[in-house]
């Protein structure tokens, strides 16, 4: 059997090393329009603000990741992720701890509670392996990342966000794309990763029917802009 080796040069959002500071000079700064799809974003160690990669670039912001991805759904006019995962939630079958980061046209998991976590976009994960004790992501970008759970736990995220996912793009794009399963509206790429996401149940059936997903979250969305009209003592016209 082969074995592998830990790798050289990976990051961990938990300590500082020459690897953070060599992204860091690379980085641009952080503006939602130029940015299409985002493959991870990862709170910096013993520094404020986080990094944002993509595909072949990398960006610096000076905010937390909630807030960063806060302001890249309103540029784009993306789903508040309050409310999105108030809804998710609701369902009953998207999970109940931390709730995935959906847009039609991808989505990132998250790997721990609270504010600073990982945020990972599923279908940019080349493969994850356990390595000497550790699990380690290895992304289509080149870029490895020191992961805070077993690997059967980063796949069960990653098969709960790809299950939201499927369900936002089927309510979006039911008329120009068709499918039965989630797997048909996730196009997901050959890679050691999605082949195990690909055998997952979540993904071989939908939970919810068609167009309840959308509708429940209007009206979570709209319950949730008058409780904070409201909060501020604001009065909602008829």
């Amino acid at each position: 059997m082969m074995k592998y080796s830990q790798p050289v040069e990976y990051l961990d959002d938990k300590q500082w090393s020459p690897l953070w500071e060599k992204y860091l000079a690379k980085a641009d700064v952080f503006d939602p329009l130029n940015v299409n799809t985002i493959d991870c974003v990862m709170t910096i160690p013993e520094r404020e603000g986080v990094l944002v990669f993509s595909e072949k670039d990398i960006y610096y912001s000076p905010n937390s990741a909630h807030t960063t991805l806060e302001h890249f759904s309103t540029a784009y006019f993306f789903a508040d992720y309050t409310a999105m995962s108030t809804c998710l939630k609701s369902f009953g079958c998207f999970g109940q701890y931390k709730s995935p980061w959906i847009c039609p046209f991808f989505a990132l998991c998250p790997l721990e509670g609270g504010h600073q976590t990982i945020w990972i976009n599923p279908l940019k994960i080349h493969k994850v392996q356990e390595l000497q004790g550790e699990t380690y992501a290895f992304m289509d970008n080149g870029t490895v990342i020191l992961l805070p759970l077993a690997r059967r736990s980063v796949i069960a995220r990653a098969e709960i966000t790809c299950a939201a996912f499927a369900t936002l793009r089927r309510d979006c794009f039911q008329f120009v794309q068709t499918g039965e399963r989630p797997l048909d509206y996730l196009m997901l790429p050959n890679t050691p990763f999605s082949h195990s996401l690909s055998k997952r149940v979540r993904l071989t059936k939908f939970s919810i029917p068609f167009g309840h997903l959308i509708r429940r979250y209007r009206k979570t969305y709209w319950l949730h802009v008058y409780k904070k009209l409201d909060a501020n003592d604001f009065t909602l016209l008829d």
